[in-house]
């Protein structure tokens, strides 16, 4: 399994397209996503147990910023 899930994610979906409207300023409101590699973590000795199969969980972090740091 694998996924790139962000953060966070938009709090109140909305049906359709947003109509572009320069007179109103807009604001988006943001909701935290769960912690899915969390998650799985804490739940790792359960799965190995019911599947009987070894289970290794690999995870990354992305952040902004600092970037040069990294890569120098």
């Amino acid at each position: 399994m694998a996924a790139a899930v962000s953060d966070h994610r938009p709090a109140v979906a909305d049906g359709g397209k947003l109509k572009l409207d320069k007179s109103k300023d807009f604001s988006l409101q943001l909701a935290p996503n769960r912690d899915i590699l969390k998650e799985l973590a804490e739940s790792r000795a359960e799965l190995i147990k019911k599947s009987g199969a070894e289970l290794k969980i690999i995870g990354f972090a992305v952040e902004a910023g600092g970037q040069e740091e990294l890569f120098s």
